[in-house]
């Protein structure tokens, strides 16, 4: 089912307690750029934005010039001059959060990125979860998790991927859905955070969400 939960000053604030009492670090102390919805509950999970990098990947087809052309071509990306020891780029200090989204959304329409997408903290803590150690910065993986009801028609699933360009990774089943892996193309001219919360959204689904592969291994929730 898709429900917001929400929680009280009061609760969020002795939980806060309770938990930095434990050891576990307090709340972001910054303001989220977006959110998610979590898919064990629907809940939404505040994204904050780690300003000073950003993941970035090229085809394997692409030469060391094209991606050094590429590089070199935003005066924010302080990285290598060439191919990327990994996905992950630094970002110029002093980046504005609204300049670093909008530096990726202009490498997500540049020809010869294969995608870019934002490096996040989950804030756990002002969702009203409670975890082992929660804050670590992840990076958001270019695809997402769609899933609709068992008895959804096939050409239903298809129109609402078709209708946002979503190229399908891969599809499975369980006992209780069909799960599309999907990602955006250059023609969805939506983030993947952004589109998989319309996915959420969509009477079609049961569920969407991003998925995150951390940076510093971490106990968090599933």
């Amino acid at each position: 089912m898709k429900t917001k939960t929400r929680r009280t000053g009061l609760t969020f604030t002795l939980m806060v307690a309770i938990l930095v009492g434990m050891g576990c670090p307090g709340p972001v102390r910054k303001d989220p750029f977006s959110f998610y919805y979590w898919h064990m509950d629907g809940r939404e999970i505040p994204l904050v934005l780690d300003e000073s990098t950003l993941a970035l990947a090229f085809p394997y087809s692409s030469s060391v010039e094209e991606i050094a052309a590429i590089l070199e071509s935003e005066p924010l990306l302080v990285g290598p001059s060439s191919w990327p020891s990994g996905p992950l780029i630094p970002v110029a200090p002093g980046t504005s959060d609204e300049e670093v989204l909008a530096l990726i959304d202009r490498l997500n329409a540049t020809p010869g990125v294969d995608w870019a997408n934002p490096v996040v903290t989950r804030d756990f803590f002002a969702a009203g979860i409670q975890c082992a150690y929660c804050g670590g910065k992840e990076g958001v993986e270019p695809h997402f998790v769609v899933e609709f009801p068992l008895t959804t028609p096939i050409e239903d699933i298809e129109g609402l991927t078709a209708s946002y360009s979503l190229e399908v990774d891969g599809v499975s089943l369980n006992e209780e859905a069909i799960i599309y892996t999907v990602r955006t193309t250059s023609a969805t001219g939506i983030s993947t955070i952004d589109m998989a919360n319309i996915c959420h959204e969509h009477p079609l689904t049961i569920r969407a969400y991003p998925r995150f592969w951390p940076l510093v291994r971490s106990s968090l929730p599933d």
